[in-house]
């Protein structure tokens, strides 16, 4: 399976997908309002939590203000891919690794038009 990110965020609309995804009659909704981006966010807060950073840390260590992590963390915001690098490597986990785990989970039968 190939995985399309854009600028706007992880997951794309069903445009960006190639078959055989499409032939399954698989549609994406928005990410931001969708429980698998409300996954992702959560882990993000678990990991940055664990850590013991404050979101004005990790906020201000990629050169954002303090409310970019708090819009992140209430769901107000959608996060790309390159956000998700750069604040996984401030706080300090596997990008990758974590993104590995959430797609284990994420249920393909949701994604149905």
């Amino acid at each position: 399976m190939q995985y399309h990110f854009c600028y706007f965020g992880i997951i794309g609309s069903y445009v960006y997908l190639k078959s055989p995804i499409k032939k399954l009659g698989l549609f994406l909704s928005k990410s931001l309002s969708s429980s698998e981006h409300e996954q992702l966010i959560r882990m993000i807060t678990r990991k940055r939590h664990a850590a013991g950073y404050t979101q004005e840390f990790v906020s201000n260590a990629i050169g954002q203000h303090q409310s970019y992590m708090a819009k992140l963390e209430t769901g107000q915001r959608r996060l790309d891919v390159v956000e998700y690098i750069a604040i996984a490597k401030v706080i300090g986990f596997d990008p990758a690794a974590e993104l590995h785990v959430l797609a284990a989970q994420f249920d393909l039968k949701s994604f149905r038009g």
